[in-house]
């Protein structure tokens, strides 16, 4: 790129900062936000033109379709921070379990919106490698694996209000990514089956229950081994001492998880495409 190419992406990037800086978007401002879209349509082109062939990125246009969906949406919050520790961090969500206990959650939600209709919408921005993403589709908490959903859904109600239910996504953005976005209505039954596997958890946390579970076996390793660090290092026989130790009483909770015993209902409750939590469903 030339000077003036360099210019323009530092000004750029300025505008976009501005945008995201978490303040409320009004009507004006979507005139703003949409002549920032043409600015970065140039950017988009200009990065191709200087990498590889190809048309703009397809990323932008769904972005682009976004804001046309929701002119109506309200920016509620950027960065919602919750529990101990971050910079204006609200009060950390407390989930009562069944059996009288409580968990503290501390964390951060990328984006928070409120439509039309008064419900909550919440986004949580994934960037890289997705695959595990599926397990949703499944079971909307993944057996533990993927609590954020319902989790930020919680943390936006406690510190905003509003009708129930709330609407939480995972908002994909690599170029890799299997679908535009992950999409839960998180009910009652969603909320219930995020108290009962966040109480498996702590069962095994409690009695000290941490055996490695190593999935399927795979080409070199096992399912569940290979982004570990330790996989390298672990015995070959793992699955061998995971399977002698299954019928242990002190692991029946995670024997639990480990078999995806979901309960009726919620399989296929997370959708795979955006959808808008006042009526119109879009791909």
């Amino acid at each position: 790129m030339d000077d003036d190419d360099d210019d323009f992406t530092a000004s750029f990037a300025a505008d976009l900062r501005l945008l995201c800086a978490g303040r409320s978007l009004g009507v004006d401002d979507r005139f703003a936000l949409d002549s920032l879209l043409v600015s970065a349509e140039r950017f988009i082109t200009l990065f191709h033109s200087e990498t590889r062939a190809g048309a703009p990125d397809r990323r932008l246009w769904q972005v682009r379709r976004e804001v046309e969906r929701t002119g109506t949406y309200r920016h509620t919050a950027a960065e919602l921070a919750f529990g101990p520790g971050g910079d204006d961090a609200g009060p950390a969500v407390t989930v009562a379990l069944d059996d009288g206990r409580t968990v503290a959650f501390r964390g951060s939600v990328d984006r928070v919106d409120r439509v039309a209709s008064g419900q909550l919408l919440v986004s949580d921005y994934k960037t890289g490698k997705q695959g595990h993403l599926g397990d949703l589709t499944r079971d909307p908490v993944a057996a533990g694996k993927l609590l954020q959903l319902p989790l930020y859904a919680m943390a936006a109600r406690d510190r905003f209000g509003g009708p129930r239910p709330v609407h939480a996504r995972y908002w994909l953005l690599s170029g890799e990514r299997s679908a535009p976005c992950f999409h839960l209505v998180v009910t009652d039954d969603v909320e219930a089956r995020f108290r009962h596997v966040v109480g498996l958890i702590a069962d095994g946390v409690e009695e000290g229950c941490f055996p490695g579970v190593p999935g399927v076996p795979t080409f070199r390793s096992f399912s569940n081994c290979a982004s570990c660090d330790f996989d390298q290092i672990c015995p070959t026989s793992r699955d061998r001492h995971w399977g002698r130790k299954y019928n242990a009483p002190a692991l029946r909770g995670v024997v639990t998880l480990v078999n995806g015993d979901v309960p009726d209902g919620l399989a296929g409750s997370v959708v795979k495409r955006f959808v808008d939590p006042d009526g119109a469903t879009t791909s």
